[in-house]
Formats: C-alpha cells, structure tokens, sequence
C-alpha cells in the first residue's frame, strides 16, 4: 500500500491538506466548493431557463414576423394584379402606390428578419433569392408599361409573379425557422398546420387562379376557358380538398371563431365554383362578368387573409399566454432558488458559527484543563459531537477533580503519619537510650554481683578452711555471719532490682512491638510509597520479640537466682543460730557450708551468665537503636515524598 494511503486510503490526500488548516480555512473551502456547485448548478438553471425565455420570446416576436411577410405577400399579390391590370390598359397610377406599399412591407421584412438571416443559412438564401426576384422586377418597373397580347402575361407581370412565388417560399421557409418555437403548445401547433400553412397555400393558388381568369377571361360565346385556367382550378381544389379536414381540426382550437372560418372558406368555394361555372359555360361566361368575378376574387382573397390573420392571432394569444406562464413559472422557480440558496447560506453560517464557537469554547476549556483547573463545569447546549465533547469533558473533570481531591487527603494523612511515626521514633529512641543505660546499670551490677559472689565464695572457702578452728572464731563466726547475712539481704535487693530493670526491658519490648505494629498499619494504608517502611517496621517488631524473649529468659533466671538467694539467707540465719551450738553440731555445719559453697558456686555460673544475658541485650538494645534510626529516617523520607506529592498537585484547582 502507498504511504499516501496508510491511514486513511483514498482520503489521505485530503486529510493530510486540510488537518493542518484552521477551522476558518476549512469552512472557506467548503463554502466555496459547495457554493461552486450551487454556481454551476445554477448557471445551468439561467442557460435553461435564458433558453426557454429566449424559445418562447422568438415565438412570440416569430408571430409579427410571419404576420408581416403575409402583408408582404399580400402586397406582391396585389402588385400582380395591378400590374397585369395595367398590362391589360388600365390605370397605371394605382400601380405606383402598390410599388410604394411593397418597397415598405419589403423594408419591415429586413429590418425583421435581420438577425435570423444572419444565422440561419436557409433563410439567408432564400432571402437573398427572392431580392433577387425583387431586382427583377424593379428592372422591370423602369420600362414603360407594354401592352400584352390577348391570353398572354407580360413580361412585368411575370416578374411580379416570380417576386410573388418567392415571397410565399420565403415565408414559408421563416415558417419552419419560426416552427420549433411554436410547437412546444400543442394547440399552436394545430394551428400552424391547420390555418396559417394551409391558408397561406390556398390563398396562393387562389390569387393565381385569379391571375389566371384575369388574363384568360373568354372574349367571345363558346370560346371556354384557357387549359392553364383549368390546370390552376384543379390546383385551387385540390390544396382546398387537402385543406378542409386540416380546417376541420383547427376548428376544435378555436370553437368560437368556428363560424367565421366557415364563412371564409364557404367564400372560396363560392369562387372556385364560379370559375367552374364559367368554365362549364358554352356561351361565354353566362351571368358572370369580369369585374363581378374580379370582385368575388378579391373577396376570395381577403377570405385567405383573414383565416391567416385569424391563425396567427390566436397563436400569438397562446405564444403570448405561454410566455407569461413562462415568465411566472421562472420567476416562481427563481424566488425559490433565490429562497433555497439564501437557506443554504444561513444554514452554511449557522453551521460554522455552531462549530467555531463550540470548538473554541471546548478548547478554551481544555487549555483550563492543561492548566490544572479542574472546577471547570462545561455544559453543551446541544445534542452533536461538540456538546457530547464537552458534557464529557465536564465529566471527566468532576471525576478528576474527586480523584486529585482524594490525592490529596491520602497525601495529607500519610504526611500526618509520616510525622506520628518520626514523632514516635523520636519517643522509642529516648526509650531505647534509657533502656541502654537500663542495661548498662544492670550490667554494672551483675558484674558487682559476681564479684560479690567471688568473695562470697572465697569467704565459704575460707570457712570450709577453718572450720576446725570456728570453735575459737565461734564469736568472731556469729559477727562473719551476721556480715554474710547482710551481705546476702543486699543481693536479694540487687536482685529484686533486676527484675524491676527485667520487667522494664519488657514493657518496653512490648512498646516497640505495638509502635512497629502501629507502623505497619501506617505503612500498609500508605500503599507503594509505604513499602520500605513496612520492610523495616517488620525488623522493628522481629526484634522486639527477641527483646521480649530475652527478658523472659532473665526473669526466669532471677527467679530462680532470688529464690536461691533467699534460701542462702535463710541458711545463713540458720547458720547463725547454730553459731553457738558450733561444738554439738560441727558435722552439720560442715555439711551446711558444703552446701553454701555448692549454692555459692551455682549462683557463680548463674551470675555470669545473667551478665551474658545481660550483655545480649545491651547488643539487642543497640540493634534497635540501629533499627529506630533507620525508621526515623525513612519516616523522614517518607514525609519529603508526601511534602513533594503534594506540592506537585497544589496548583490543581478543584472545584
């Protein structure tokens, strides 16, 4: 895979682009392209609707044109006529005036039709052929006017006919220029077919037909008519046979107009059966004149004309009524366009407004958040990702808020114990010294216990010597014995204050044993910062046990030291009573200062090894000195880590 297409396939490109753009330049990009296909989305809908504007216009403006080329025709029609007319001896000052007439029409006819023969090759040959009739006959114009011979057309009545034939294919070529236009209603259309095209033919072959019983008119009983007469007859009904049905059909377009069209084509038929009558007449034309037929003729003509004019009025009333549904319908379409491009641009400005705002207050509550306030409460105001992002946020902060609020307690109670343990530690230290200098005392005095007990020793030896001479000694015997019996009465009060030491050296065993208890359980609520405390809190009470151990050891051996040396004391009163019976009892005293020597040399041994004990302990003592000052300094480093934690989280603000 292209690296291009790692993350985000075929939309990397475009990710990569616009990811580290603002949100201004993204939503200037998708305004424009949105705004671009909107552009071009309706420059598409004004070429359309310009286009249809401009169909329904040019049908509009088509209908004066074809109207002025049938005043034209008309007036080429009557040009013919007049000049066959003058050809025929009549009044040439009637000629002059249709000369006039025409050149005018003919001038309309190119000021109109000037853009289209321009763009329309058709139409421009066919104008340009039928100026070229017109020259014709303005050549023809500038000869004096020759009469013509019986039944024959003159040369200037040729031309004009010729002008006239090209005038009607002229108009009829503007007519299928002008018919795409005109056949988007259906009912135009109808007419088109069936009144302005039929009768535009019809009134040609009818005003040739008129021509031709102009020139060929029967001059004398039983001369008939001429076969041309007869051709343009069969031409007339043929284009009206063909007509009719198309007539018929229009009719159903123009239901009140359907009397009227009637007339004029019941007009035509009055003609063309005159013509027939007066070519079924054996004896000349029968009631039928020239100027009566000439009349009719002309009637026949204008008959044409009006169902012509009568066409293209009511095309140019649906033209005209197309146009202006045309124009509301564009207009209605336009206002909503108008209306649609207005709501896409506020909901385009509504949406960068909700984003931009809501992006910026997210991330200016973000940067709060960076900043380590956390009693920001950010609510959204809507349902979409920006106000789920910031109810969220808003979530997230209370929570942490809780958490660092939570921290920090813990910080403060494991900052309080840190300082109870060291405040502790410091107590048990003191404790600890004054337990050392306990030791030390009573080390001080086993060491003059043994001693005592050496001379006590020495002094049994020294009675064991001279026993046979304590008959002598008995007096100085009973003061040595009185001695040794003081003597003995202040080692049972050594001895009891040893004990007193021993069972100070426990409580104090005990103590230690409760305070490393104590911080174990301020260890284990510390958590992972508490580990190397707990480690030496375990030492703390291992050796606390061993203290306690070691003193219940020294009690029993004092126990048993004191109820031996009270029974020596016992034994020594006894002893010092039986002084003066010395003589009678010698036997038993020696077997008494046996004993005293045994007991004397027992208590020797347990002496020495109370001082060893005693030594142990002091050892002992010593280790938990070790022991507290390890303690003191891990609760001291203890305390710096929680004084540490809790400066690190002091600059949250908590809500």
């Amino acid at each position: 895979m292209p690296d291009w297409m790692r993350y985000h396939g075929v939309w990397g490109p475009g990710v990569r682009l616009l990811r580290n753009q603002p949100l201004r330049v993204k939503a200037l990009v998708v305004s424009v392209l949105v705004l671009g296909l909107l552009g071009t989305m309706l420059a598409q809908l004004l070429a359309q609707a310009a286009a249809s504007w401009h169909t329904a216009s040019a049908a509009v403006a088509g209908v004066g044109h074809v109207r002025t080329l049938a005043v034209l025709e008309r007036s080429v029609r009557d040009l013919a006529r007049l000049t066959l007319m003058a050809e025929a001896g009549a009044d040439s000052r009637t000629l002059d005036a249709a000369f006039e007439r025409e050149a005018s029409d003919m001038a309309a006819v190119q000021r109109l039709l000037a853009d289209d023969v321009l763009t329309v090759p058709a139409l421009a040959a066919q104008m340009q052929e039928t100026l070229q009739r017109r020259n014709e006959v303005t050549a023809r114009r500038k000869h004096a006017v020759a009469a013509a011979q019986p039944g024959m057309a003159g040369a200037r009545t040729q031309a004009v006919h010729d002008y006239a034939q090209a005038v009607h294919t002229l108009r009829s070529a503007y007519v299928a220029h002008w018919t795409p236009s005109v056949d988007g209603d259906p009912g135009s259309r109808l007419l088109r077919d069936g009144l302005i095209n039929p009768a535009s033919d019809l009134t040609l072959r009818v005003a040739f037909l008129l021509e031709s019983m102009l020139l060929h008119w029967p001059q004398a009983p039983g001369s008939g008519l001429s076969r041309e007469v007869a051709d343009r007859l069969v031409e007339a009904r043929t284009v009206l046979a063909i007509a009719r049905p198309q007539f018929q059909r229009a009719r159903a377009v123009l239901p009140a107009q359907a009397a009227l069209l009637d007339e004029q084509l019941l007009v035509i038929d009055r003609l063309l059966d005159a013509t027939g009558a007066v070519a079924r007449s054996r004896h000349g034309s029968g009631d039928m004149t020239l100027a009566s037929y000439r009349q009719l003729g002309q009637l026949a003509l204008n008959a044409g004309a009006h169902i012509d004019t009568l066409g293209l009025g009511e095309i140019e009333h649906r033209l005209v009524a197309r146009e202006a549904e045309l124009r509301r319908h564009l207009l209605a379409e336009w206002v909503g366009i108008g209306a649609g491009i207005l709501i896409t641009l506020y909901v385009l400005v509504c949406l960068y407004k909700v984003m931009v705002g809501g992006l910026k207050f997210l991330c200016a509550q973000v940067d709060e958040l960076g900043r380590g306030n956390l009693s920001i409460r950010p609510t959204g105001h809507g349902r979409d990702e920006i106000g789920h992002a910031l109810n969220t946020l808003g979530q997230a902060a209370t929570k942490m808020s809780a958490m660092f609020e939570a921290v920090t307690q813990g910080v403060s109670a494991v900052s309080h114990a840190s300082r109870e343990v060291a405040t502790g530690n410091a107590g048990l230290s003191g404790s600890s010294g004054d337990i050392r200098t306990a030791i030390g005392n009573v080390v001080g005095r086993t060491e003059s216990f043994t001693d005592a007990m050496d001379q006590c020793g020495v002094a049994v030896e020294r009675v064991s010597g001279h026993v046979g001479t304590m008959r002598i000694e008995a007096q100085r015997s009973r003061r040595t014995m009185a001695e040794l019996q003081t003597r003995m009465r202040s080692l049972q009060g050594k001895s009891r204050e040893i004990a007193q030491v021993v069972a100070m050296v426990e409580a104090v065993a005990y103590q230690t044993k409760l305070l490393a208890l104590n911080a174990s359980v301020e260890a284990a609520r510390a958590g992972a910062a508490g580990k190397g405390f707990a480690v030496v809190a375990q030492e703390v009470r291992t050796l606390a046990n061993r203290s306690e151990a070691a003193a219940q050891r020294i009690r029993r051996i004092l126990d048993a030291s004191i109820d031996e040396i009270e029974e020596g004391s016992r034994i020594t009163e006894r002893a010092g009573e039986h002084v003066g019976r010395t003589d009678r009892e010698i036997e038993a005293v020696n077997l008494i200062v046996g004993e005293i020597v045994t007991m004397v040399r027992s208590g020797l041994g347990q002496s020495r090894e109370v001082l060893l004990i005693a030594r142990d302990v002091e050892g002992t003592v010593g280790g938990n000195a070790r022991v507290v000052a390890q303690l003191s300094d891990a609760s001291a480093e203890l305390r710096d880590q929680g004084d540490s934690l809790k400066r690190s989280i002091q600059h949250f603000v908590l809500g």
